[in-house]
């Protein structure tokens, strides 16, 4: 603001804020890695405006431009809270390290508001996907239209292979039990008891979300150890990981549906990580009736086809 009480605009982008380097930074050795004391700088500042939870080292880093064990350290975090596929403790001139770095902190929202936000297209997915279950069960007992019915079936049966089951009725019904509780669980129907949360610091699992399977039964005992058994986690939380706050809203949804799989779905067994759609589609086409009825991301799949997006994933 100026003395006349008006306003002065600067605008400012975040690529500006992380200047260009000479040489890489980081725990290579030379030539790759020179390490100029002015490139280090600017890497322990770009650093240092990231909290712990989107990688940023904890505490601070001293920006004196010397790459010692603690900047070196706090590189190779950064790239393992990103889930990037090389983790070489290493920021290359024009790498995904430092595009990372310009691109700034994401949204720092905390994640009930994230989720808040996104909620409305989650909720309208999943009562899509429940009323194309309500028209695949009415086909199947020779009810409705078949003009509408008979599509219904065939989509449900593209993601479950309900064809090739002894029972299709009670298969189906399963299926859709499971939608049911993921729409208890957000808190449509009754009550919610999901509470998103951030990835904690000490956790890097290089994923979007992350979240326990059958998380919603096991309240009652909710800690449980996570990865190496250094970390106990609430099984009642759906844990956001950096990479989930650069996800446009379907995107999100999808992410976020094939998490509530997991969580709200039965456990004995679980609803597990067979094959992913996006991965490997040849391998998620082939599964069987039971590897589809225990995947995750068939659940995922059948919700975006029944807002017509098919074979769909972020």
């Amino acid at each position: 603001m100026r003395p006349d009480l008006t306003c002065a605009h600067h605008i400012v982008t975040l690529g500006e804020a992380v200047p260009p380097i000479s040489a890489a930074v980081g725990a290579g050795a030379a030539p790759r890695c020179a390490n100029n004391p002015n490139d280090v700088k600017v890497i322990q500042t770009a650093l240092n405006r990231f909290s712990p939870e989107f990688g940023g080292p904890q505490p601070n880093l001293d920006v004196d431009g010397k790459c010692g064990p603690l900047t070196r350290a706090a590189i190779l975090r950064f790239q393992q809270k990103w889930g990037f596929a090389v983790q070489d403790g290493i920021v290359d001139v024009h790498g995904h390290t430092i595009r990372r770095l310009r691109e700034g902190p994401p949204d720092s929202d905390p994640p009930p508001t994230l989720l808040v936000r996104n909620k409305a297209r989650i909720i309208e997915v999943l009562g899509a996907s429940q009323a194309l279950l309500d028209l695949a069960e009415d086909y199947l007992a020779g009810r409705g239209l078949e003009a509408f019915t008979k599509t219904a079936f065939e989509k449900v049966d593209r993601q479950f292979h309900l064809k090739l089951t002894n029972d299709r009725v009670q298969r189906l019904r399963k299926i859709r039990a499971t939608f049911g509780m993921m729409m208890a669980a957000i808190g449509h129907i009754p009550k919610g008891v999901v509470l998103a949360a951030d990835e904690p610091p000490n956790v890097a699992s290089r994923a979007y979300m992350f979240s326990y399977a059958g998380g919603m039964h096991l309240r009652a005992s909710p800690l449980r150890y996570c990865g190496n058994g250094k970390r106990r986690l609430d099984t009642g939380s759906i844990y956001l990981c950096p990479k989930a706050r650069t996800l446009a809203s379907d995107a999100f949804a999808y992410v976020f549906i094939h998490e509530l799989a997991h969580y709200a779905g039965p456990t004995k067994p679980k609803i597990d990580d067979v094959a992913y759609f996006k991965r490997n589609p040849a391998k998620f086409r082939w599964l069987g009736p039971d590897q589809a009825f225990w995947n995750a991301d068939s659940y995922a799949q059948l919700a975006f086809a029944a807002v017509g997006r098919p074979d769909w994933a972020p």
